[in-house]
Order: structure tokens, then sequence, then C-alpha cells
């Protein structure tokens, strides 16, 4: 699983879900914020928004058929070793399928 972070705010938290191996993006992936107990699901352009919560960072889970279900311990930025809640904008996610 490849995650590049490329900028921060405050807001909703938010990206995309790719295949791995043909690099397009997956629909209906359930996006499932653990720590906050929260769901979402891609669209056809594989994007998902979570919103800004005060639990952070969190763990993602990724669910779809035909697709191995994949986990993101962990996620956020750090500045100078401090975890901070103003990251996680538009990364790509990339599934393997089973």
């Amino acid at each position: 699983m490849n995650i590049f972070f490329i900028s921060c705010n405050y807001e909703s938290k938010y990206g995309f879900v790719y295949n791995t191996t043909k690099n397009v993006p997956i629909e209906n992936v359930k996006v499932y914020d653990v720590d906050n107990n929260i769901t979402t699901y891609t669209d056809k352009d594989g994007y998902f928004k979570l919103p800004y919560t005060k639990n952070y960072p969190s763990k993602l889970v990724f669910i779809a058929k035909g697709y191995k279900i994949d986990t993101l311990p962990s996620y956020g930025c750090s500045n100078s070793g401090e975890t901070s809640n103003k990251c996680f904008k538009g990364q790509r996610i990339y599934l393997s399928q089973d």
C-alpha cells in the first residue's frame, strides 16, 4: 500500500482508492475509521471523505468485494515528532485483488 502525504488542513480527511495492478479507481469500497466509528464508501472515482475528528491519528480499514481487506494502521502527519490531526488530504490507497 502506497501513501503519499501532500498537504494538510483542519477540515475533512479524504482520499482515493485504486486497484494496484490496473491503476484504476475502485467504486463502493467501504472505508471504516475504526477509532471514530465512522463509515463511508468510495464513489465511481474511488473518492472517499471522512469528517474531521479529534481522535487522530486513526486506523482505517478498506473493504471491497473481490479485494483483500487492507488496514492503514495510523494516518496523520508528523511535525517534529508530534502527530498532528491536520493531514490526510487526497492520498491514493491501493488495494490488491483476491
